[in-house]
């Protein structure tokens, strides 16, 4: 049986991004608050994880965000079992910070320009 993949958004939800984009290859801040131990205890619950960002597609990328994580103090043997995949894979479930969750109503203009993720309200 394999695992339910979890896709998770890098910034603005494991790195807080409250300093801006940077570049590919650098993740200046902080981790959200409770990002790394949710992913290590995530993973230990069985879920197959996914770290995905725009910044997978850029050189440096994936090696920022493995390096971020390692410096952040998650754990190396979780660390190896997480997929940074290039293109965002098929998952159970997503977890992004700039999202808009569709219920069968489309969002109107209005709600598109105002829309702030939850970092920036």
């Amino acid at each position: 049986m394999s695992k339910k993949v979890i896709c998770v958004e890098f910034d603005g939800v494991i790195h807080s991004e409250v300093s801006g984009w940077h570049g590919a290859d650098v993740a200046k801040d902080p981790p959200v608050e409770g990002a790394i131990s949710w992913l290590a205890t995530t993973h230990l619950n069985g879920y197959q994880l996914a770290i995905h960002s725009s910044r997978s597609y850029e050189p440096g990328g994936v090696e920022c965000m493995q390096e971020y994580l390692r410096s952040y103090g998650l754990p190396f043997d979780i660390l190896t079992e997480i997929q940074f995949p290039r293109k965002k894979p098929p998952a159970y479930l997503f977890v992004e910070a700039r999202t808009f969750r569709f219920e069968g109503t489309f969002p109107n203009t209005t709600f598109i320009e105002r829309f702030r993720s939850w970092n920036h309200r």
